[in-house]
């Protein structure tokens, strides 16, 4: 999938819908031979993200029985939403729109998200920070060399907590103006302990310029957080406050 390989790939849209599908990385239920596989789809993050309207791919039995279960509990999404969809996917687009929408949601992803790729490379520390270029999506995940804290020792010595590291270097960012999520927000298990840092960040509703600038405060903050403003200064490294 050349498209999503690099952040500098060229963004060709494909010449027709075969192409566009046939460039799909293969479901699972391609590979079923006996009803084991359930497949699980959602419109929240290609059409609304507040539609909360998904629908599942599954043998008859257990389309069946979540049928019924669905019955008993949430009784079915908003009425609604299934309406809106209903009006916009059956009446006005049809299955040929939206194929349209997701290649130019596609494109549109992959446009946003060379640019984050662009702004990470040229306002981030490559020192402290490690990022690899989303395959697809709309999420950003950052790695963060926390033993370059300042307060490092004290996670080593058990003084502090990783998650309290975390949340300083999370407070710092929402200081400079803008906002990651804290990876640790994501594990499964509260009480493992993790030995890495990450965030992460969307590029899916930003323009272009205010992708740029978050990514710029985020290196602010990072810099600032970790005291390396003042060794850049003098070291020939670029970095987001004009030093060179």
């Amino acid at each position: 999938m050349e498209l999503y390989t690099t952040a500098n790939t060229p963004i060709t849209p494909p010449s027709s819908h075969a192409e566009f599908l046939a460039k799909l990385v293969p479901s699972f239920l391609s590979l079923d031979t006996d009803g084991r596989v359930i497949r699980i789809d959602s419109f929240s993050k290609v059409i609304a993200p507040g539609s909360r309207i998904g629908w599942i791919t599954a043998p008859e039995q257990i389309c069946s029985r979540y049928f019924r279960h669905s019955d008993q509990s949430t009784q079915g999404p908003s009425g609604f939403s299934q309406l809106a969809l209903f009006k916009l996917l059956d009446e006005h687009w049809g299955h040929s729109g939206y194929l349209d929408w997701l290649i130019y949601i596609r494109l549109e992803y992959t446009k946003r998200r060379n640019v984050m790729l662009g702004a990470c490379d040229e306002f981030l520390p490559k020192s402290l920070c490690r990022w690899k270029p989303p395959m697809a999506g709309m999420f950003w995940w950052v790695e963060i060399d926390w033993r370059q804290h300042p307060m490092a020792l004290k996670v080593e010595r058990g003084e502090m907590t990783l998650e309290e590291l975390e949340e300083r270097i999370w407070l710092r960012v929402i200081e400079e103006g803008t906002l990651l999520i804290r990876g640790s927000w994501f594990a499964p298990n509260k009480e493992q302990v993790l030995e890495k840092m990450f965030f992460r960040g969307t590029y899916a509703a930003a323009k272009g310029e205010q992708i740029v600038e978050a990514v710029r405060r985020v290196g602010a903050a990072l810099r600032g957080e970790f005291g390396l403003e003042e060794m850049e200064e003098g070291s020939g490294v670029n970095g987001v406050n004009g030093h060179a």
